[in-house]
């Protein structure tokens, strides 16, 4: 195998693995639960919260090409970066009108053959819980978002409803086939 020496490029020694500790079981660190943050969406009135590590990309909605036999809200399949993605109007499928102010972004979630593009009112946003007022979870919601709700919150004047992504997602697949 010829070396890069000649050049410069010396050789360098394979970095020592990194010795990790366990905590003590009466550490702080051990009783308090991870942290992780939360992001939040608006689809017309409706304010989402998810998990910040549930998405992985926001970007500007790629071309779409339709499926036939499938949902109105299942806009088709976009290529993003060589993979096939289905993109969801997320406001179609909840039957909420669009925020028109607002520009569309598509709000990419999970990998591979997991990953699914919902279309979105602006551009995602941290979201801190601990500002916000818990409260009951609506009783009307669209029937695609029902079974996904896992609480509701207020914050600066909207409510803003604490989703579980998978079910979510889950629902979509399910439904999105129609004869």
């Amino acid at each position: 195998m010829e070396t890069l020496e000649p050049y410069g490029f010396a050789p360098t020694p394979a970095a020592e693995p990194a010795v990790v500790g366990v905590p003590d079981e009466s550490s702080e660190a051990q009783a308090a639960p991870p942290a992780h943050g939360y992001m939040c969406f608006r689809v017309g009135p409706l304010g989402l919260l998810f998990p910040s590590d549930a998405a992985r990309e926001v970007l500007a909605p790629p071309p779409v090409s339709r499926v036939p036999h499938t949902a109105a809200w299942l806009q088709g399949l976009a290529n993003v970066r060589g993979e096939l993605v289905p993109v969801v109007d997320a406001a179609a499928a909840f039957g909420v009108a669009r925020d028109s102010r607002a520009r569309t972004y598509l709000l990419l979630f999970g990998q591979g053959e997991a990953a699914v593009g919902v279309l979105i009112d602006g551009l995602p946003r941290l979201f801190d819980p601990s500002a916000a007022v818990p409260r009951p979870t609506p009783t009307e919601l669209p029937d695609l978002l029902a079974g996904s709700v896992i609480g509701a919150c207020e914050h600066d004047g909207r409510t803003w409803l604490d989703i579980d992504v998978d079910q979510l997602l889950d629902a979509l697949a399910r439904r999105a086939p129609h004869a």
